[in-house]
């Protein structure tokens, strides 16, 4: 997405991907993402608020002003046919602004917005290097041995972040990538629709102890 945001500008745009495009090896890949607002931290609404209008564009409230519902435990219950059940001194916040992403199409949508706009899209390179070379800007090398020249370079590795930023400059970043589980629950047979799309059924995440 950032070299399809890049590319839009009319910036000449090249893309390095150490892997094969669509890998299985980062964040983005798989069936579903959730997006919502409701975090408790206050910085996240502002890029969950930019990100939508984003990704209106891309398929063609401020802070405290988010249209949404405390809802107590029964009220949870009520309002979901009982479907999600929390503990009685809990509470539920209910907003309209969230939804599912599917990662592998997103980033295969990206890469294609990103060539429709004049990016070249390289994958199975690694860098290995990024260097300033005087008036000639910078000098990124990969591990195949092949140079490529910029005026500016974003890096967005991910969880090889801390590695890659070590070897280019000597520092060393507190980033610890995380390893999270997915799992996925079959639904009875008979209750399909009830958890279908576009039916009542959220996405939803418990920030609890």
């Amino acid at each position: 997405s950032t070299a399809y945001q890049l590319a839009k500008r009319g910036q000449k745009t090249l893309l390095l991907e150490q892997f094969d495009f669509l890998h299985h090896r980062g964040s983005s890949h798989g069936e579903s993402r959730t997006i919502r607002a409701t975090y408790p931290e206050d910085y996240y609404f502002g890029l969950v608020d930019e990100s939508y209008r984003l990704w209106e564009q891309a398929q063609s409230s401020r802070k405290n002003a988010i249209p949404y519902q405390v809802l107590d435990h029964w009220q949870v219950a009520e309002r979901f046919s009982g479907r999600i059940d929390i503990p009685e001194d809990w509470i539920g916040v209910s907003c309209e602004l969230g939804g599912i992403i599917k990662p592998t199409k997103a980033v295969s949508m990206f890469q294609m917005l990103a060539f429709k706009n004049g990016a070249c899209l390289k994958d199975n390179i690694k860098v290995v290097s990024i260097n300033k070379d005087g008036d000639r800007g910078l000098k990124v090398a990969a591990s195949n041995g092949e140079i490529f020249w910029g005026k500016k370079c974003v890096v967005t590795v991910g969880g090889w972040m801390r590695n890659l930023v070590k070897t280019v400059c000597g520092i060393e970043l507190p980033i610890q990538p995380l390893e999270t589980n997915v799992c996925y629950w079959r639904i009875k047979d008979g209750h399909e629709v009830e958890y279908a799309i576009g039916n009542d059924f959220p996405t939803f995440a418990s920030y609890g102890h």
